[in-house]
């Protein structure tokens, strides 16, 4: 059996390195959400207060065409360096003053590290891994989504309850005082691919806009974010509605779902190579767009209705993850604007699903209107990638 070369322990390292970092990011975009009347209590303001922060925080990605060319121009790993030492910045600063208008600004801050570092660490990896390992190494890094979830919702938790918030930023400033040290210590320089220069939205528009098949990934991920997005936001009114489930309740609903996310993610990383992004990216949109329609029709048995809930999320994250090598590799040469822009297109679609997902359940009553919407944007996405990606 050969030894592995240099190089590969090189990419591994990479790899794992990116993996911590992104686990770091990740925890500042997902420690709120269980914990908004803690953190309301902590703030004394009310908890739509601490959900329009988040929502704040959400809009930010809409942003990521407009930085996105930076990782190009300047190299990504000096972008993934600024984007850990605004986020440890921005923590220190909420410890230090435990108010919701620093929050706020904290909260829109990590939104804005998370999306300079996503990009560059998606064209990083696109640049250093060849094609055939890619789905391996994405994935991978992928798991830090869910990953991100499962450790902080615990040590937030714990934190709140025996602390104040303050103790919960010191500790992400420490979680990316050891990122950023990881970064600037393991991962190699890469050198820019350009001449520095500012970057329009225009150019990374007509960038992008010249090849059919990146137009169709960035719909692809407006489509598919739309999809989830539209039942995402009312599955808590139908779970309550449906077997008249607690908060306590609809929390473990909710570990099921990081659990399901993360099976999706290793999924991909097993045999994303083996079997081609491309098809696992089409069956796992096929099946979320079965479990979508299917799911309002589930109410008469809740381990059914949560037996659906996850067979949702588990096909939706393996498209999700199984798409993103193809991302990287349908404009090689601009692979960093290419991502923003998918950025931007998938938080418009969580956007706009939220919203006419709302919608549609206050004018219905109920949820079966969502899911057909949500159906019909996933089968959308899926014919997008089917017709116009000839990546395998």
């Amino acid at each position: 059996m050969s030894q592995p070369t240099e190089r590969e322990n090189g990419i591994v390292s990479a790899v794992l390195t990116l993996t911590f970092a992104r686990l770091v990011v990740n925890m500042t975009r997902r420690f709120t959400y269980a914990f908004v009347p803690g953190i309301a209590r902590n703030l004394v303001v009310p908890e739509s207060a601490i959900q329009g922060a988040l929502a704040s925080q959400s809009g930010i990605p809409l942003l990521s065409p407009l930085f996105g060319g930076y990782a190009e121009k300047y190299g990504r790993r000096l972008v993934i360096l600024v984007a850990l030492m605004g986020l440890i910045s921005a923590a220190l600063i909420g410890a230090a003053f435990p108010v919701y208008g620093v929050f706020l600004m904290v909260m829109v801050a990590f939104g804005f590290a998370k999306m300079l570092i996503d990009p560059a660490i998606l064209a990083y990896i696109g640049d250093r891994v060849p094609y055939n390992r890619r789905a391996l190494a994405i994935g991978t890094t992928e798991l830090s989504w869910a990953g991100a979830l499962l450790v902080a919702a615990p040590l937030v938790g714990f934190l709140l309850d025996r602390s104040t918030l303050s103790a919960v930023f010191i500790t992400l400033a420490i979680g990316g005082m050891l990122g950023l040290f990881a970064v600037w210590y393991f991962l190699p320089p890469d050198r820019p691919t350009g001449v520095v220069k500012n970057v329009s939205l225009r150019e990374v528009f007509n960038t992008v806009r010249q090849s059919p098949a990146a137009m169709a990934m960035i719909l692809f991920g407006t489509f598919n974010s739309a999809s989830n997005e539209l039942v995402f936001i009312n599955y808590g009114a139908f779970m309550e509605k449906s077997f008249g489930l607690a908060l306590v309740a609809l929390g473990f609903v909710t570990i099921s779902i990081s659990v399901a996310e993360a099976i999706g993610e290793g999924v991909v990383t097993a045999f994303g190579d083996k079997f081609g992004p491309k098809r696992m990216t089409l069956w796992g949109m096929g099946v979320a767009a079965l479990a979508y329609i299917v799911l309002p029709f589930l109410n008469f048995s809740l381990p059914v209705a949560v037996a659906g809930i996850f067979v949702m999320f588990l096909s939706y994250e393996i498209a999700v993850v199984a798409s993103i090598p193809l991302n990287t590799e349908v404009l090689p040469g601009a692979r960093a604007p290419m991502i923003s822009a998918t950025v931007a297109g998938v938080a418009l679609g969580r956007l706009g699903g939220g919203v006419i997902g709302g919608l549609s359940y206050a004018l219905t009553g109920g949820f079966v209107l969502s899911s057909v919407l949500a159906c019909a944007s996933a089968l959308m996405a899926c014919w997008l990638v089917w017709r116009y990606v000839k990546i395998a």
